[in-house]
């Protein structure tokens, strides 16, 4: 018995996947489960496949979660001439959020997707109840700072060698 729970486990439940058009992107995500809405971002050089395929299936057991893949990673391509950014990927999962009628989500993200999440509740708070963030970067870190010389100017040195 033990081994068939651990087995369905592993198992990535059946998901309604296809692509969203948003803001001039083919936006691809997956909604596997149904229950209250969780959102996976994935971290940077990450699609969902290498970032969260794996921790899905627990989850959707007594939640929708809406596996989304930001532009340029996994399905959803890159555009030409588009910035790519926290503040484009915010907008972007807002926008895919608000066209799926979703609100009140919970965000877990790692990594880019942390950062991802904490800017997306930052801009739209209406659409986000709770965070989960792991592995955040948020800048240049003193040591880097003091071995460039600007010590004094950490804060305005941080702000712009940090992420965007």
């Amino acid at each position: 018995m033990g081994k068939l729970v651990v087995l369905s486990c592993l198992l990535l439940p059946t998901a309604h996947a296809e692509f969203a058009a948003v803001d001039g992107l083919k936006m691809y995500y997956a909604i596997p489960g149904q229950g209250r809405s969780i959102v996976l971002l994935h971290g940077g050089m990450h699609g969902i496949q290498s970032s969260s395929a794996k921790q899905i299936a627990l989850p959707a057991r007594n939640h929708k979660v809406i596996a989304i893949e930001q532009m340029g990673y996994g399905r959803t391509a890159d555009v030409l001439g588009r910035v790519l950014s926290y503040e484009s990927m915010a907008e972007d999962t807002a926008a895919l959020l608000l066209k799926l009628g979703i609100a009140n989500v919970d965000l877990i993200g790692w990594s880019d997707g942390g950062q991802l999440a904490l800017g997306l509740a930052f801009s739209h708070p209406e659409l986000v109840c709770r965070i989960v963030a792991s592995g955040v970067g948020l800048g240049a870190s003193p040591a880097i700072v003091k071995e460039l010389g600007v010590v004094k100017d950490f804060p305005e040195m941080a702000a712009i060698t940090g992420p965007r």
